[in-house]
């Protein structure tokens, strides 16, 4: 169900226009997704270009626009989903994109499960697994597994490109399993969600921040669900009561950073 207004089509000309020499370009979509540009590919994580889901609980609501119309994609390389839930695994997202571009679907094995029910073709499919390593053109993807009870085998992505790299958590808990992405990979930007009941507290974002070291923490989702958003003054009073070693910045949809490589 579209029930929320989406933009023109001059937010996905940027995304699909836009061209990268140095370094990446990430843009937020609202809630858990956000399109990656390299000098060579475009990445989509967990795209969900969907309204308020027709099995939502009572009082929850898409609360932000959908910036791009899904059949209106024409460029993708890979798309990454963390888990199958529908914000992270969308038939009406994924299957334009199927449609329209050669791209690939990298998925947990009960993400591609999902995949294969919606009609995406099985030699477009690729299944991970924590631990796996891939190449996918410019791209290298790390995988790691994570914590989302609600979830089967939820798994997170270290994206690394041009130097930079990013990690993409999924809706994950903070997690000791965090801990193992920090000690393979010098983290630039860490992905995480934000808001309860469902996503991470304010004190557990900053805790699990501090697993991951990152130079910058992105929270996610916290804007994307009326009566489940994530509080951003209590946020920011817990990131200015005790200053944790990283920046904190908030993507609204439609926000671009330029990401460049970091001297060590």
């Amino acid at each position: 169900m579209n029930d929320t207004l989406t933009w023109t089509r001059d937010f996905l000309d940027e995304i699909e226009q836009t061209r990268v020499e140095r370094g990446v370009l990430l843009w937020a979509l609202g809630g858990p997704s956000f399109a990656l540009r390299t000098p060579h590919s475009l990445i989509w994580i967990d795209p969900y270009l969907g309204g308020t889901p027709p099995d939502s609980p009572a009082g929850l609501h898409r609360a932000v626009a959908i910036p791009i119309d899904a059949e209106l994609i024409r460029e993708a390389d890979v798309v990454l989903s963390t888990h199958e839930h529908i914000d992270h695994c969308h038939r009406e997202t994924l299957l334009p994109i199927q449609a329209h571009t050669q791209a690939q679907f990298v998925g947990p094995a009960a993400s591609t499960r999902a995949m294969l029910d919606y009609g995406i073709v099985d030699d477009r499919i690729v299944t991970v697994e924590a631990g796996a390593k891939l190449t996918m053109g410019d791209v290298r993807l790390s995988v790691f597994a994570t914590d989302d009870p609600a979830a089967h085998g939820p798994v997170g992505y270290v994206v690394e490109c041009e130097g930079v790299k990013l990690f993409f958590a999924g809706d994950t808990q903070d997690t000791p399993l965090l801990d193992a992405v920090s000690a393979a990979h010098r983290l630039d930007v860490a992905v995480l969600a934000y808001g309860v009941p469902w996503y991470l507290s304010a004190e557990n974002l900053l805790r699990a921040g501090r697993r991951l070291q990152p130079r910058l923490l992105i929270p996610c989702h916290w804007e994307i669900w009326r009566a489940f958003s994530g509080d951003l003054g209590q946020l920011f009073e817990a990131y200015y009561a005790a200053p944790p070693p990283f920046s904190l910045r908030m993507l609204q949809v439609g926000d671009r950073l330029v990401l460049e490589p970091q001297s060590p």
